[in-house]
């Protein structure tokens, strides 16, 4: 098997949504296309 199971897939993915990693991601993304 590869990689992670599932259930340490969703409690990361739990994790980060509840830390707001994605929105924060999204903005620095955002931030460097305007930059460019």
């Amino acid at each position: 098997m590869f990689g992670a199971s599932w259930q340490t897939v969703h409690r990361r993915f739990t994790d980060w949504s509840t830390a707001r990693v994605w929105a924060k991601l999204h903005r620095v993304l955002l931030d460097r296309l305007g930059a460019e």
